[in-house]
């Protein structure tokens, strides 16, 4: 019996570990002061050493068209990622990222991703930011530093922190919350 109810505390315990573990995002662009069918590339840079993970996907290009995804880097196996991939503007450029949100060490640096995009001879299109990205966050292990940018026939993107967990969240919470119920019925007293 001792064994049943440490296993269930330590099942407990997944959802707290799962519900803080990923942060998503939605990017979206308005790309129509960019040449129509013109051609670009997006350029994504994922720089650190704190092991976190972003997946880019769901990638939508408003008449355009480009890669569909998915994406997926991590500062687990390199410092310096960087993903460029030739897309055809149209009047919109949307995404979704999804990052793990491990924290810096004392006094380290925190994670980060940046966004650029690039002419057709891979030269970044001049924006607001010293660097020319139009956007970057930095992976802090808490809320995310997000900064955006305009730029060359492009404003500034709005991203947005999506408020509702994954569903895979949501799956483990629930068997969380009935192995909580279970440790608290009487059990050998009927």
């Amino acid at each position: 019996m001792k064994i049943l109810r440490t296993s269930l505390l330590a099942l407990m315990a997944l959802p707290a570990i799962s519900s803080a573990a990923t942060i998503n995002y939605n990017v979206q662009f308005n790309t129509s002061g960019l040449s129509a069918g013109g051609s670009y590339y997006l350029d994504f840079q994922f720089i650190g050493s704190d092991g976190n993970t972003v997946d880019l996907g769901d990638f939508s290009y408003g008449g355009g068209s480009g890669p569909a995804g998915p994406i997926e880097m991590d500062t687990l196996t390199s410092f310096f990622n960087e993903v460029t991939d030739p897309f055809t503007a149209g009047t919109a450029l949307d995404f979704q990222v999804a990052s793990t949100n491990i924290a810096p060490p004392v006094g380290g640096f925190p994670d980060e991703l940046s966004f650029f995009i690039l002419d057709g001879s891979q030269n970044p299109l001049t924006t607001l930011d010293p660097a020319d990205s139009y956007f970057y966050f930095d992976v802090n292990g808490g809320t995310p530093d997000i900064q955006t940018f305009s730029g060359s026939g492009v404003g500034a993107p709005l991203i947005t922190v999506a408020p509702a967990p994954e569903p895979g969240t949501i799956l483990t919470m629930a068997i969380g919350l009935g192995l909580a119920a279970l440790k608290r019925w009487p059990f050998g007293k009927c």
